[in-house]
């Protein structure tokens, strides 16, 4: 019964080791995706850019009485060199931070593509 037992304990503190050391190599894979999704993110907002190209609506100094609701429109070009996918977004940068603006649309483009981007 001892020499059981003590094969059984034996058993368990290796299934325990083995254990903790899935659970490291756990921590460190989720450790190491989170560091590649942020490098990908980074990448990915690195080759972000776009170029006006004219008005489409309202062009600069066009009087609109107040009150008057209006959508705004541009024609702009996605002159980088990663696509805007629906996570891109047209942004007000205040203080150092990039804010969404609300009732904006921008379309999905590829790069060198051109097409219209609307606030009302």
């Amino acid at each position: 019964v001892e020499r059981l037992l003590k094969v059984s304990e034996k058993a368990a503190a290796k299934a325990k080791k083995e254990a903790m050391k899935a659970h490291k190599q756990a921590e460190k894979a989720a450790k190491d995706a989170e560091k590649a999704a942020r490098k990908a993110k980074k990448q990915f907002r690195a080759g972000l850019s776009s170029a006006f190209v004219k008005d489409v609506t309202y062009e600069d100094g066009v009087e609109v009485e107040v009150g008057t609701k209006i959508t705004k429109t541009w024609l702009l070009k996605n002159d980088g060199v990663s696509p805007w996918t629906s996570e891109v977004y047209l942004g007000k940068q205040t203080k150092g931070k990039l804010n969404p603006v609300s009732d904006s649309k921008v379309p999905e483009l590829l790069p060198g593509k051109g097409g219209e981007v609307s606030v009302t």
